[in-house]
């Protein structure tokens, strides 16, 4: 059974430590969801328990999950997912956007503690500023398709060599991203890494020249482009 609770446009905001208990159906959002984290006079972060599955759709519905969400599984079918807080869930992005931090604000980390699987509707958000990068914990698998979409803040400009872990994961990796605009500017670009040993997804910066092609390579023959580069990397690549 899916009892459903849509917000249509009005805010939900769990704060002061709330403990939200939702406990045997599953909860379908089409508004507002924010769970609060832990402030300099409150107690722990914002709490919201969910028996059974967290569905969102509606391209205006956001989640914000600076605390703590569980659910059995969370379908995100549009809107955003984001927060510097953790969801105990098998997370699906099939339409919607997933970005730790706030978007096009400040940078976070958020954990997922489950399985991780974005679809080709997917997106997952990355902004970069120059104090790092968002980051996306995930202690179980991860299967990727979909797009990734990298933005810098405060006019923020990478300098070539700069590396920016932007996804870890605990369990296997499967698949990789279908869609992402490779080129910075300035005669850079972005180049993927998979560290196989410590399970990290790696943007490295790298000048446009260091490619034999000279231009951003497609995720499918990233491994053949950068042959060159192999002798100078210490991180294992991931094969294609």
């Amino acid at each position: 059974q899916t009892c459903a609770l849509p917000i249509y446009g009005a805010d939900l905001t769990a704060t002061n430590a709330s403990n939200l208990v939702y406990a045997s159906n599953s909860f379908d959002n089409t508004g507002t969801l924010m769970l609060e984290g832990a402030g300099p006079n409150d107690g722990p972060a914002s709490q919201f328990d969910i028996g059974g599955n967290y569905t969102q759709s509606g391209s205006g519905s956001v989640t914000n999950v600076n605390g703590y969400l569980t659910a059995a599984a969370m379908d995100i079918l549009d809107g955003v997912v984001d927060g510097t807080g953790e969801i105990s869930a098998e997370v699906l992005i099939d339409g919607g956007v997933i970005s730790a931090g706030s978007p096009g604000v400040s940078t976070g980390a958020l954990g997922i503690q489950g399985d991780y699987t974005q679809t080709s509707a997917g997106t997952m958000n990355v902004d970069i500023d120059s104090l790092g990068s968002d980051q996306i914990g995930v202690s179980g698998n991860v299967d990727l398709d979909g797009t990734l979409q990298v933005s810098l803040l405060a006019g923020f400009t990478p300098l070539a060599g700069q590396s920016f872990v932007i996804l870890t994961w605990g369990g296997t990796e499967t698949g990789n991203f279908s869609t992402f605009a490779w080129a910075i500017g300035n005669g850079l670009m972005f180049q993927e890494s998979f560290d196989l040993t410590d399970q990290e997804l790696i943007l490295d910066v790298v000048t446009v020249t260091q490619t034999e092609s000279g231009s951003a390579p497609e995720p499918a023959s990233l491994t053949l482009l950068c042959l060159g580069l192999a002798g100078l990397l210490v991180r294992k690549r991931k094969p294609r």
